[in-house]
C-alpha cells in the first residue's frame, strides 16, 4: 500500500512539473509572438507621423499619469474592503504602494498574477497582516473584479449594437442602465442563495472534460470560489457591494484616459466611443492574459477598436498604444520604487497565519 501511495505521489509530482513546464513554454511562446507583432507593427508604420503625434503631447503626458493614479487608488480602496477583518496596521496609501508593487511585478513576470499577489501577501505580512487574511482578500477582490469586468463588457456590447444602428443614443443609455440593474440583481441573488456565479460555466467545463476528468480540479476550484464569494457576501454585504462598485469605478478612468489621449491628438471622439474602445481592449487583454504584459495583444486590440470607431490616421492606433505603454512603464518604475519604500519602512515580521484576524 505504501509503495502504491509513493508511486501515486511521484506521478502527481511529475504531472505538476510537466504542467509548469508546459505553462512556461506557452507563456514564452506568447511573449515571442507579442514581440514579433510589435516589430511587425512598427516596420509597417509611419514613424515620422507617430513621432509628431507623440511630440505634440509633451508635458501633458503627466495628465495620463494622474488619471491612472486615480484608477489605482480607487482600486486599492475596493481591495481594502475585502479583508475578512479590519486591518488597522496598514493605511490606504500603504496598501496602494503594496498593490502598485505587486501589479508592477505581475506586468514583467511570466507568472503574472501569481507573482504579483504573492508579493502583496509577503509585504502585507511584513506589516503585521496574516497570510490567510491577505490571500482571502486578494481572492475575493480578484473575482469581484471579474464580475465588474463582466458588467463593463455588457455596457460595451450595448454600445456595439448602437454603432451598428440597432439603438438610438438615448435608447442606448437606458438599455445600458437596465442591463446593469438586471445583471446585478441576478448576480447578487445567485451569490446570496449560494447558487454561485461561476457554477454557470461548470457544465461547459464538464462537457469539454467528458469522461477524462481533466478539468476536475478546475471545476472544484470554481466551486470553492463560489463558496468563498457567498460566505463573504453573506457576512459582509456592504463591503462586497462597496468593493464591486469601486471595481467598476476603477474602470472609468481608463475610458477617460482614451478620451484625453484622443483630445491630445486633436481627434473628436465621444465618451461612448471611448467606452467601446476600453471594453474591446479589455476583452483582447483577457484573451491574451497568459502573455506577460499582454505585449502585442493590447496593441492589436487598440488597432481593431480604433478601426471600429472609425478613427482616421494610419498610425494613430500606434501613437495611442505608445502613450499608454509609456504611462504603464512609468507606473512599473514607480511600483519598483514603492517596493523599496515599503521594504525599508517594514522589518521582517514573524506573523502567524491568523495574525491581524
Amino acid at each position: 500500500m505504501t509503495v502504491s501511495n509513493n508511486l501515486e505521489e511521484l506521478k502527481q509530482e511529475y504531472q505538476k512539473k510537466e504542467q509548469k513546464r508546459s505553462t512556461f513554454v506557452v507563456k514564452l511562446a506568447g511573449l515571442v509572438v507579442g514581440v514579433v507583432l510589435i516589430a511587425w507593427f512598427l516596420s509597417n508604420a509611419n514613424i515620422n507621423e507617430i513621432w509628431q503625434q507623440i511630440s505634440s503631447v509633451g508635458f501633458k503626458f503627466i495628465v495620463l499619469i494622474l488619471i491612472m493614479f486615480l484608477s489605482f487608488y480607487v482600486d486599492t480602496v475596493g481591495w481594502k474592503l475585502c479583508f475578512p477583518v479590519r486591518i488597522s496596521t496598514v493605511s490606504v496609501f500603504e496598501l496602494f504602494l503594496i498593490r502598485l508593487s505587486g501589479e508592477s511585478l505581475a506586468q514583467i513576470n511570466p507568472t503574472n498574477v501569481i507573482a504579483g499577489d504573492t508579493m502583496k501577501a509577503v509585504l502585507l505580512r511584513r506589516k503585521g497582516v496574516g497570510y490567510t487574511s491577505s490571500i482571502v482578500s486578494l481572492t475575493v477582490y480578484r473575482f469581484i473584479s471579474i464580475l465588474a469586468v463582466a458588467t463593463f463588457i455588457i455596457a460595451g456590447i450595448v454600445v456595439f449594437f448602437d454603432y451598428i444602428g440597432v439603438f438610438a443614443t438615448k435608447q442606448t443609455i437606458c438599455i445600458v442602465i437596465a442591463c446593469f440593474i438586471l445583471f446585478n440583481i441576478g448576480m447578487f441573488y445567485r451569490i446570496q442563495s449560494r447558487k454561485g456565479i461561476f457554477s454557470l460555466i461548470i457544465p461547459l467545463f464538464q462537457a469539454l472534460s467528458g469522461r477524462s476528468g481533466r478539468m476536475d480540479k478546475t471545476i472544484e476550484k470554481l466551486r470553492e470560489i463560489d463558496s468563498e464569494l457567498s460566505d463573504f457576501f453573506r457576512a459582509k454585504k456592504l463591503n462586497f457591494i462597496g468593493a464591486y462598485v469601486y471595481s467598476l469605478l476603477h474602470r472609468l478612468p481608463e475610458v477617460f484616459e482614451y478620451y484625453v489621449i484622443f483630445s491630445f491628438l486633436d481627434m473628436d471622439v465621444s465618451m461612448l466611443s471611448c467606452l467601446a474602445v476600453s471594453v474591446g481592449v479589455t476583452v483582447f487583454k483577457a484573451l491574451g492574459s497568459f502573455i506577460p504584459g499582454q505585449l502585442g495583444i493590447e496593441e492589436y486590440g487598440n488597432k481593431v477598436m480604433l478601426d471600429f470607431i472609425k478613427v482616421t490616421g494610419s498610425s494613430t492606433w500606434l501613437s495611442v498604444s505608445i502613450l499608454r505603454r509609456s504611462r504603464q512603464l512609468v507606473w512599473i518604475i514607480l511600483g519598483i520604487a514603492a517596493f523599496f519604500i515599503i521594504a525599508k519602512r517594514t522589518g521582517k515580521s514573524d506573523v502567524d497565519d491568523d495574525a491581524g484576524e
